[in-house]
């Protein structure tokens, strides 16, 4: 039982460090030039995934791939949900990739 409360207070503590982000590889591009964006949901179980239509009003999105992992380390629980995407601009000019809100949490926008 001990092991059992240990495991549990691990992963109770992991989940308020919750986050959601939002990277890209660089934010200066050409209109025939991609990014890849990355959304990562760190340390919480995840349900569905953001809503991106927000930003496929600036960028086509050409793909969408979901991975998710998690690790135990020294008793630890770390675990985290990423969408990476391969994203084209629409248009020249400054684009904003907007904040996406999932399961409460709220993500950068760029």
């Amino acid at each position: 039982t001990l092991a059992i409360v240990t495991f549990l207070l691990a992963l109770i503590s992991s989940q308020s460090y919750a986050e959601l982000m939002t990277t890209v590889d660089r934010t200066n591009m050409s209109i025939e030039e991609t990014i890849t964006l990355k959304v990562r949901l760190t340390n919480r179980e995840n349900k569905g995934e953001p809503d991106f239509s927000l930003l496929r009003s600036q960028f086509d999105i050409l793909s969408n791939h979901q991975s998710s992992q998690v690790q135990y380390v020294n008793g630890r629980v770390n675990s985290h949900t990423e969408w990476t995407m391969t994203i084209a601009p629409k248009r020249e000019g400054r684009l904003l990739i907007p904040s996406f809100n999932h399961l409460g949490f709220v993500s950068n926008a760029i």
